[in-house]
């Protein structure tokens, strides 16, 4: 028989129970919110027009005709793959945000249930913009990120003896986005260091850079599928910066480095620079005590290849910023691992300084997750961020909507109804299943955007009549769908 508790250690267990089960009770009310927050946009949003051009690509293209194309949109193809299934079956358009929403309240709850942040800091997390609103509502594929990132940090801990799952998620991660590709390759660098210094020089775990090698070939084989897919399109990049050479590249990189954060938040570049020194400080004290850098070298990793890639090829904006938001909180989690792991097997030996700095570092990081949170919710509800609060509760991107509806209610399924501008007219296409559009230049059928060819060129009146004259000579009337800026008339 087991030795008998004593009343203590019967008072200590009931303790720890009580406080779960008000954390989880805390947790589950804070999902909750979580869910009502973003049902409350979802039912006021319009959709993008890059929502519905992923929608309409998915529904009209093959698999095959999808991978040749895709190229035009800067997107790898896992987004669209997953939505094909749904388009195809012929649901309606807004199936897409409902499936974003999803992935974002799977994650979430992930998020809370499974992550090392402190409470407070998960709390501050989930109510803030970095997980409202901008990836659960706007369905533009970003959600997959956040989701394979939480895995990513779940398997983590088990990465060598589960390599192929962990490769698995490390490959999807770059299937993504093209802003995750770096992320991705910052954890397979990592990972590959970190085998090789424990097969190699530590020599205490010889097997590691073996069973490494297991999964690290799966992201490597999906880079490369990334490379064929966005390849057409790498002699048409063109970026911020003229030159690649001299210290003005450094300046731009540095300069929007800052501005991602500054773009967040609404700090100045003086209160950010702090921001980095104590959050460098206290990642560097919490891996030289685990001894281990993925966390801090993956978050600064994936920091200069979003940098970089802003200046050198497309500039970027906030929807991809709020990714470098999630890497950072992984940072956070994943040091908190490794430490844990150290404290477990070193216990009885670590020195009370030792164990005070540890402490105090980790509470610095998740003090500094919360000062972020709290500064990111602060600024969406000012006027000077573009996509406010008051954006995305009251805001009409394109009126796409209402002209669909105008369309269904006073245009005939089988009138000619000539596009003019085919990236804004494909938001209201979205709307309408039995309705075609027209380039205005030659009458071809439109069914999606890839911003190339017949729609970057203009027509006169004169040549939209003369193709209709030919291809529909009995057509009296036909509709011309004009639109000025975003907006539809």
């Amino acid at each position: 028989m087991g030795r008998e508790l004593t009343i203590r250690e019967i008072l200590k267990q009931d303790k720890t129970v009580k406080a779960s089960t008000v954390r989880q009770f805390v947790f589950g009310i804070c999902i909750g919110l979580y869910f009502i927050l973003n049902l409350v946009f979802f039912l006021h949003h319009e959709p993008y027009r890059d929502e519905a051009n992923v929608w309409l690509m998915a529904k009209y293209l093959s698999p095959v005709e999808l991978l040749r194309e895709i190229h035009y949109q800067g997107h790898p193809c896992l987004w669209y793959l997953l939505v094909m299934p749904f388009a195809k079956l012929g649901l309606p358009y807004r199936t897409i945000e409902i499936l974003s929403f999803s992935i974002m309240l799977i994650a979430a709850f992930l998020f809370v249930q499974k992550g090392k942040l402190i409470g407070v800091a998960k709390i501050a997390c989930l109510l803030s913009p970095i997980l409202v609103y901008f990836y659960p509502v706007i369905a533009r594929g970003y959600c997959l990120i956040v989701l394979l990132l939480v895995l990513v940090a779940i398997v983590y801990p088990k990465r060598f003896h589960k390599p192929v799952m962990y490769g698995l998620l490390l490959g999807l991660l770059v299937q993504a986005d093209t802003i995750s590709v770096g992320l991705a390759g910052g954890l397979s660098i990592a990972w590959l260091l970190e085998s090789l210094f424990q097969s190699c020089i530590t020599k205490k775990n010889r097997g590691a850079f073996r069973r490494a090698v297991m999964g690290l070939w799966i992201p490597l084989v999906s880079f490369f599928f990334w490379i064929v897919q966005m390849a057409p399109e790498v002699g048409q990049i063109g970026g911020d910066h003229g030159s690649f050479s001299g210290e003005s590249f450094f300046t731009d990189c540095k300069g929007y480095a800052y501005y991602m954060v500054e773009r967040l938040t609404g700090w100045t570049s003086g209160f950010t620079f702090w921001f980095f020194i104590v959050l460098l400080a206290a990642g560097l004290i919490l891996c030289v005590y685990s001894k281990n850098f993925t966390g801090l070298f993956v978050f600064l990793f994936s920091y200069a290849y979003m940098s970089i890639f802003s200046i050198v090829v497309y500039g970027l904006h906030i929807w991809h910023f709020i990714s470098l938001a999630f890497t950072f909180f992984w940072m956070v989690w994943i040091l908190q691992i490794d430490v844990e792991k150290r404290w477990e097997r070193e216990k009885s030996t670590i020195s009370v300084p030792q164990k005070c700095l540890t402490l105090c570092a980790r509470y610095v990081l998740n003090a500094l997750v919360v000062l972020f949170a709290v500064a990111c919710f602060m600024h969406w509800n000012s006027e000077k961020e573009p996509s406010n609060l008051k954006e995305a509760l009251r805001g009409v991107y394109s009126n796409a909507g209402e002209t669909a509806d105008f369309l269904k209610k006073n245009v005939p399924q089988d009138a000619i109804i000539v596009s003019t501008n085919v990236a804004f007219d494909c938001s209201v296409l979205a709307f309408l299943d039995d309705y075609e559009m027209h380039y205005a230049t030659n009458g071809m059928l439109v069914n999606h955007a890839i911003y190339a060819g017949e729609e970057l060129k203009s027509a006169t009146l004169a040549d939209i009549e003369g193709w209709i004259s030919k291809q529909y000579p009995d057509i009296v009337n036909y509709y011309v769908i004009v639109s000025d800026s975003a907006q539809l008339a």
